[in-house]
């Protein structure tokens, strides 16, 4: 286990971690899917753009061996959302990642 640690950690310090991802890795955000490089560059361009994931207050967090699971509140679009994120970990790196946001 950890993986939720260096996880928790790079968002932190508003980081990637390629290096913590699966080959195939696969993002899933509602009906949008992303390969592990669409993810890396979408997520750069969020950071660019001004996003600052080290602000992110992380609430409830979970894992196992097989899983990570932690949820943050943001506003989005002047709207209140509980972010929740799971993430399936296989061969030891993130190989699936979910994401589900409701209105609070």
């Amino acid at each position: 286990m950890f993986m939720l640690k260096k996880m928790l950690d790079a968002i932190s310090k508003n980081e990637l971690m390629p290096d913590l991802l699966h080959d195939d890795f696969i993002f899933v955000d509602d009906f949008a899917m992303e390969t592990k490089e669409d993810w890396l560059i979408t997520s750069q361009k969020q950071i660019d753009e001004g996003m600052d994931f080290s602000k992110l207050k992380i609430g409830e967090t979970v894992e196992t061996n097989d899983m990570i699971c932690w949820e943050f509140l943001r506003n989005k679009d002047g709207m209140d959302m509980r972010v929740t994120n799971v993430c399936l970990i296989k061969d030891g790196k993130i190989w699936r990642h979910i994401i589900n946001r409701c209105p609070v």
